[in-house]
C-alpha cells in the first residue's frame, strides 16, 4: 500500500509561493496583507458599532510652530533657520485673526 505523506513543512509565517519571492515583494505583501487585515478589523468595529479611537497628533499644531518660528526670528536670529513650509503657512493664513494672533501679524510684517 502507497501512503501519501505530508508536504514538506514551510517556516512559520510563509505561504505557499511566498519562498521565492524578492525582499522587496515580501515586504510589499506584508504591506498589503496589514492594509487588508486592518480594513477588516476597521468593518468588525463599524458592524459591532464601534469606531476606532483616533490617536491625537503629537507635537505642536501649526499655529503654535508658526508663532515659535516668528518669535523665534524676532527675539533670536542667530539660532532662527528659513524654513519654507512656515513660511508658506504664514502667508497663507496671515488674515486669518483665529490663527496667527495679533503679536506674531507685527513679526510677520516685519520678516516680510
Amino acid at each position: 500500500m502507497i501512503s501519501i505523506s505530508d508536504p514538506p513543512s514551510r517556516p512559520e509565517g510563509t505561504h505557499e509561493g511566498e519562498e521565492d519571492l524578492s525582499p522587496e515583494e515580501k515586504r510589499v505583501l506584508e504591506r498589503k496583507m496589514k492594509k487588508i487585515l486592518k480594513k477588516e478589523e476597521k468593518k468588525r468595529l463599524k458592524a459591532e458599532g464601534e469606531t476606532l479611537k483616533k490617536t491625537e497628533a503629537s507635537g505642536p499644531t501649526a499655529p503654535q510652530q508658526a508663532l515659535d518660528y516668528l518669535t523665534c526670528w524676532a527675539e533670536n536670529r542667530a539660532e532662527w533657520k528659513f524654513q519654507k513650509i512656515r513660511q508658506t503657512w504664514l502667508l497663507q493664513h496671515m488674515f486669518d485673526s483665529e490663527k496667527v494672533k495679533l503679536i506674531a501679524i507685527v513679526a510677520l510684517l516685519h520678516l516680510l
